[in-house]
């Protein structure tokens, strides 16, 4: 019988470039260094075409040291990609190269403009210039009575957080805009669409809210794009949105004294996301060991915040949260519980999301209150799970693949 063997490569070289972008755009900062430049290759990689993967002629290029003589070729529609892959492209090599076949300096690149292919269909289309890169959730002028969401906050809560970019339809000409977001929000929007407990957004209601996403976008760009259509991208993938150039604002009320390790796990979780979120702490001013109910200090905040009545980007999301609640000996209280849902409610109005993590997975202020979350409220099993539900959903989910997990807390 003939010898089986292997008849073309396992991973094409383009799925090899799109999982180094993805790679590297989930790149944390740590130890206070500052990776938004990698990140931004990382993305600037996502436009990029492989043109070919070759043995390197090395009588017009030199080897690099330790290569094996590959050339990778990419091409960009534009300078600027090109040349955010060129600012990082020693780490660039490094990482494709482990993609391909843990081989770090194997390749080297050869970076070029694609309107030097006159055969390549991207190079005679005329590319889209609006590119917002902020989250839509900018609203400057009243919404449109034909728009599907006509509540304000809602509308600015899911807003914030959809992906997005502007195509061409490639027949007529016109912009395209294109939208995609997270399992969570495409449960909220279901549930605001149909008015109840919906978990799946149907096709039907995928299209129906193009007419809310056609109005955040429109208000968000100078110009108005006609076309709007959902896709089923990566929530990792942003689109044409740059999180480093608008860092949503998370405000964390949490214990007043900040030495409890909860805290420590809080900071250190949100800290993974560097300049893409801007943090604010913001203690209780009075020490739960001081009331009966635990609880009283976090719903007076919340309320407190709430007629404070917030601007955009100085609290986008409230994250409220406190460890080692003993559900034995002080347990929360029903009335608190309702009052902090309550000033949650409120601030969902005013668009801003709310995620609580008080205790552990034993207590839950919504079952105490006997409610159900509403759309844009989410109760995290802990107080640092809520961090990082908070980056899974607004930043980048594969920033908490590399966290490490270490479960249910032991008891003494």
């Amino acid at each position: 019988m003939p010898t089986s063997r292997i008849s073309g490569p396992a991973y094409s070289i383009a799925s090899c470039v799109v999982e180094t972008a993805h790679r590297l755009i989930a790149s944390p900062d740590v130890n206070n260094e500052d990776w938004s430049e990698i990140r931004r290759a990382g993305r600037a990689l996502l436009t990029a075409e492989p043109l070919g993967l070759q043995e390197l002629d090395e009588s017009k290029t030199p080897r690099r040291p330790n290569g094996q003589g590959l050339e990778l070729r990419l091409g960009f529609y534009d300078d600027a990609e090109l040349n955010h892959v060129a600012m990082a492209e020693n780490e660039v090599i490094e990482a494709i190269g482990f993609s391909i076949g843990g081989w770090p300096w194997g390749i080297q690149l050869r970076l070029e403009l694609i309107e030097s292919r006159p055969d390549w269909l991207g190079s005679v289309l005329e590319w889209p210039e609006q590119r917002p890169f902020r989250h839509l959730d900018l609203l400057n002028r009243r919404i449109d009575r034909r728009c599907i969401v006509t509540d304000p906050g809602l509308l600015q809560v899911v807003g914030r957080r959809l992906r997005y970019r502007i195509g061409l339809d490639h027949r007529s000409g016109n912009q395209d805009a294109f939208w995609w977001t997270t399992p969570q929000t495409e449960q909220w929007i279901a549930r605001i669409l149909s008015h109840a407990e919906e978990r799946f957004l149907s096709r039907g209601s995928r299209r129906a809210f193009n007419s809310a996403f056609g109005e955040l976008m429109n208000q968000a760009t100078s110009e108005p794009i006609g076309n709007f259509d959902p896709i089923l991208n990566s929530p990792d993938d942003w689109g044409f949105l740059d999180l480093k150039s608008d860092p949503i604002a998370i405000r964390v009320v949490g214990p007043k004294s900040p030495k409890a390790e909860t805290h420590s796990d809080v900071t250190a979780t949100l800290a993974r996301a560097g300049n893409q979120i801007t943090v604010y702490e913001d203690p209780v001013t009075i020490s739960d060991r001081d009331v009966d109910d635990p609880s009283v200090p976090y719903a007076d905040a919340l309320e407190q915040l709430a007629l404070r009545n917030p601007e955009r980007r100085e609290t986008d999301i409230v994250l409220l949260y406190r460890g080692g609640v003993d559900r034995w000996k002080r347990p929360l209280q029903e009335e608190s519980c309702h009052r902090i849902l309550d000033a949650a409610h409120d601030l969902v109005s005013l668009g801003i999301e709310v995620v609580v993590g008080i205790g552990d997975g034993e207590t839950s202020v919504h079952r105490i209150a006997g409610r159900e979350p509403e759309v844009g409220v989410f109760e995290a099993v802990t107080p640092t799970a809520g961090a990082s539900w908070i980056l899974q959903e607004h930043v980048n989910q594969r920033l908490m693949n590399s966290l490490v997990d270490s479960g249910q807390p032991r008891s003494s």
